[in-house]
């Protein structure tokens, strides 16, 4: 169906036509809903899902599938993941750090090496190393959520744990994880006010 001619309104002559759109109809094919998935397709999106939000977890499956169980691809699927994003995060602090310190030194003939020394790296120091504790705080976390794909670690042992019931040593595994995150994140506080 094409667009439908009418009276424009509010035109006292009512001679001019205008193009009136209906409103788009969406087909019950074009948008389906998640229960209406086949199984497959359901797998797919809950892979892209992780994938968006946990890239860790699935980083962890191939060094499991090449090294076997235990806490060593684990270590390889945290330092995979977080190479890139270190590398990002130091390039953009280090794009954004003020010029005029280097400027100034490569005016008076300092080298490359003497401006990165004396001028940049005291600029941005706080700044990468906060990035290095908020990364450190994370990588603690998500080491947790490893270990349920068999990549080793504390999360392995409290889904051990689980699947044996024996409660009692889930909670004592959640209490040593809830002290690590708290040391963690107060060893980052007092480091943070040092540097600031």
């Amino acid at each position: 169906m094409g667009p439908r001619l009418g009276r424009r309104r509010g035109d006292p002559a009512g001679d001019r036509r205008t193009v009136r759109h209906r409103p788009a109809v969406r087909h019950r094919r074009a948008v389906p809903r998640a229960g209406s998935l086949s199984g497959g397709q359901q797998q797919r999106v809950a892979v892209a899902r992780a994938l968006c939000q946990r890239p860790g977890v699935l980083l962890a499956g191939e060094p499991v599938s090449v090294v076997g169980l235990g806490p060593f691809p684990g270590v390889l699927a945290l330092v995979c993941h977080n190479v890139g994003v270190m590398g990002k995060l130091w390039a953009e602090a280090l794009e954004d750090a003020d010029p005029g310190p280097s400027q100034v030194l490569r005016s008076a003939g300092a080298g490359r090496l003497q401006i990165a020394s004396h001028a940049l790296l005291p600029t941005v120091t706080p700044q990468l190393t906060g990035l290095l504790l908020y990364r450190f705080d994370v990588n603690v976390r998500s080491s947790l959520v490893l270990g349920l794909v068999g990549a080793g670690g504390i999360g392995f042992l409290i889904n051990q744990s689980i699947r044996l019931f024996k409660f009692d040593e889930m909670l004592t595994h959640t209490l040593v994880v809830v002290v690590l995150i708290v040391a963690v994140d107060r060893l980052s506080a007092t480091v943070r006010k040092r540097l600031s």
